[in-house]
């Protein structure tokens, strides 16, 4: 399915999309946190377990998608699966984020696990080409 540098516009513009709808999502549960919504894990420790496990997925996952979107390339014989799932990956930091910003109602934490979309999105041009 290599086609050319030229075929690297496909993955900026689903990284993008992706991006894009990771900083709606993070928009509005901020906008919920900041407007009314009490957090219902309070405690330190609390915090802190939900935030190692949402942490580690985040991170865990990128090498196996990496993985596995180096494989739909070059399996897939249509554009639109490898540029959709790349847009689901990068807005899947965001996705992992908003729970632990809702629950926990610490916005600055959320919004640094949901900034994990913009490496994602740069390890996966460097690492995946159409």
């Amino acid at each position: 399915m290599k086609v050319g540098m030229t075929s690297r516009n496909p993955l900026w513009l689903s990284g993008l999309s992706g991006l894009a709808l990771a900083v709606i999502l993070t928009i509005g549960t901020v906008g919920a946190v900041r407007y009314g919504l009490p957090p219902l894990v309070v405690s330190v420790t609390g915090r802190l377990i939900l935030l190692v496990f949402v942490l580690f997925f985040s991170v865990v996952e990128i090498p196996l998608m990496v993985v596995a979107l180096r494989r739909i390339v070059s399996s897939s014989t249509s554009v639109w699966v490898p540029t959709v799932t790349h847009a689901a990956f990068v807005f899947f930091a965001a996705f992992y984020a908003a729970p632990y910003t809702l629950l926990t109602g610490q916005i600055w934490v959320g919004v640094a696990l949901a900034s994990l979309s913009l490496i994602r999105l740069g390890i996966s041009l460097v690492f995946v080409s159409l």
